[in-house]
Formats: structure tokens, sequence, C-alpha cells
């Protein structure tokens, strides 16, 4: 791998962050490179490319910016991109940092950003996901939820939970399908000082649903500290008083359950999620 790195241009002392689909290399001030993990395809990697490219002319009226793939090739059977670097630093690292007022706002800023999530354009004929290479989808968002939440619990020590149960719990959008994120959390938003500067990681957890779903999704996940460590009271105040403020207050229960069932595919990779999925579904 050291020998890929240097013939892109980078070393493994410039990693800036890892997650379950790529390492991310800082290549100069203004590009980053994204070594894929072993078993993603040069295809994979181009489809990404095509979704990222459609978010952007989508997002282009926003205030924050979604990643750029500039480039996209493979080397001695590695797949990478190379994409624009986003200012910033990702908003779990500065919430580490930040005093009292700062962190007020950029958590406020973080939940204002989910919300805009929804006002990407990007058409699909069906409710479900966008990216995934066999897509679940539904002629209704509750058609979709329950088998999401169904795929997702099988085969788990929660594969008891009524997925259909958890999809009724949400019921239909009200306002027209929205591109929905429900990876939205503090290590894929970009923070400069006090403001947002970037979403990212659109993806395998990127739908067309319902646009309520993004900031519940944001804030359950600042507000578990098993998710977001870093969070404190005061940042879980500021994000359930947003959700508060936009009346999403009943949303947001039947969102956390279905988010905690949607989740537990990731299990056998992410030791936080069982528990925390079980203190959400079947706390005893």
């Amino acid at each position: 791998m050291d020998g890929v790195l240097e013939q892109l241009g980078t070393s493994a002392d410039q990693l800036l962050g890892e997650g379950g689909e790529a390492k991310v290399y800082a290549l100069d001030e203004s590009h980053v490179l994204r070594m894929h993990q072993p078993g993603s395809s040069l295809d994979d990697a181009l489809s990404r490319k095509l979704l990222l490219d459609e978010i952007a002319v989508g997002a282009s009226h926003l205030w924050f910016t979604t990643p750029e793939v500039i480039e996209v090739g493979a080397l001695l059977g590695h797949t990478y991109s190379i994409e624009r670097r986003i200012d910033g630093e990702p908003l779990i690292d500065a919430l580490r940092t930040a005093d009292d007022s700062t962190r007020a706002l950029l958590v406020s800023r973080y939940m204002d950003a989910a919300w805009s999530t929804g006002e990407i354009s990007v058409a699909r004929p069906s409710f479900g996901e966008v990216s995934a290479d066999e897509p679940i989808a539904g002629n209704s968002f509750s058609e979709y939820l329950a088998e999401r939440a169904r795929r997702s619990l099988a085969d788990t020590p929660l594969a008891h939970i009524d997925a259909q149960s958890l999809a009724d719990a949400l019921g239909e959008p009200v306002d027209a399908p929205a591109l929905v994120h429900l990876d939205f959390f503090a290590g894929n938003v970009m923070a400069d000082g006090d403001e947002v500067t970037g979403v990212i990681d659109f993806g395998y957890s990127t739908i067309i649903g319902d646009r309520r779903l993004t900031p519940v999704a944001a804030a359950v996940h600042l507000v578990s500290p098993r998710i977001t460590p870093v969070a404190t009271a005061e940042d879980r105040d500021v994000a359930m008083s947003w959700i508060a403020e936009h009346e999403l207050q009943d949303y947001y229960p039947a969102g956390e359950r279905w988010m905690a069932a949607y989740w537990m595919f990731a299990s056998v990779d992410d030791p936080v999620i069982l528990p925390w999925s079980r203190s959400v579904l079947d706390p005893r």
C-alpha cells in the first residue's frame, strides 16, 4: 500500500480519516485521495462518482459543499478517487476543542445542514436506496422502510422486532419525496470555526424518502454517547431544542426506533451498533 500511496503523491502519515468504505489521505491544499477498501471495484467507484456528480449539481445552491470527484482509477489492484478537499475538519473533531458558544453554533448549524440536505435535487422513480448494487425500493415510503428494517434485523439478536410496526410508526412523507442522508453524523460533517462547510459520505445510506428523517438521524446520532462520545449534555440540548422548534418531537421517537433497526446490518463490523440498537428497541 505504501508504494501505491507514493505513486499517487501521498504517504501513510497523511491519513485524514478512515471509514467502512475508504481511507482518506491529504494530497495537497486542494485535494484528497480516497483509497477504497479492499473488495471495492472500479465500477463501484465510478457509480459513486456519478451519484456525487448528481448531488453536487443538486446542492449547488446550498451554503455547504458536497464531495466533488475529479478522478477515479485503479493502481496495483487498489481502487482510488481523487476529490476536491473541503475546508475545515470533521465536526466530531471540532467539538473536542470548541468552547461553549462556538459548539452551540456548530450544533445548530449541523442541524440546519441536515434539514437543508433535503433540498438537494436527485430524481428517482421510487422511494428507497439510490446507490446500492441491488437497491431496496418501494412504491411507498412505508414499503421501503419495512423491507429495509426487515433485512437489517434478519439473523441478528433483534430479529424478533416487528419491522412493519417500525415502518407504520413513521408513515408517509408529508411533503414531496426528498434526498435523505441516513449516515448524517458529526464524523460526516465538516466545520471551520463556527460554520459547517461540508456534508460528506453520501452513498449506500443515501435514500429517497421523508425529508424529516435526516435531521432526526442527525439528532439521534448526536445524542447517543455511544455514537458521538464527544457531545456534551449542552450539545444534546441544542439538537433536541432544534427538533422541538421544527415540530419534529412527535416524529423523533419513531425515527429513532427505525434508525436503530436500520443500522443493525452493520452490527457485525461495528461493536457499538448492537448495544445501542438494543437500548432503543429492546431495553431490558
